[in-house]
């Protein structure tokens, strides 16, 4: 965790699971802070955790995170040209077979 008005981190955890912030939230209530906002990750349990204990903190998701659902989503878009490319360069031999056909057909 990280504090991002005053740079310090006022708390590390023991593992990666909701249990190992069991600590913090005590540390946290008895200090009576006042948290406006928290940025995490997009993970369901980070949001439920956070949703759980500080319920009218606003939820900021890290520009790391969000940058990467968005290329997931954009990914399928960058590839229909190249597929589109592909599936017309299929159809090369057959558009030339039927010029070949109209002209011979002129002649």
């Amino acid at each position: 965790m990280l504090d991002l008005d005053s740079g310090t981190v006022p708390f590390v955890g023991d593992g990666k699971r909701a249990d190992a912030l069991k600590p913090f939230w005590k540390r946290l209530r008895c200090s009576g802070a006042k948290v406006e906002a928290v940025a995490i990750d997009m993970s369901p349990a980070d949001i439920q955790t956070v949703t759980n204990h500080l319920s009218r903190a606003a939820i900021v998701f890290d520009h790391f995170h969000v940058i990467k659902l968005f290329n997931e989503k954009l990914d399928p878009t960058r590839r229909e040209p190249q597929r589109l490319r592909e599936a017309l360069k299929l159809n090369d031999s057959l558009a030339a077979a039927g010029s070949l056909k109209e002209e011979l057909r002129e002649l």
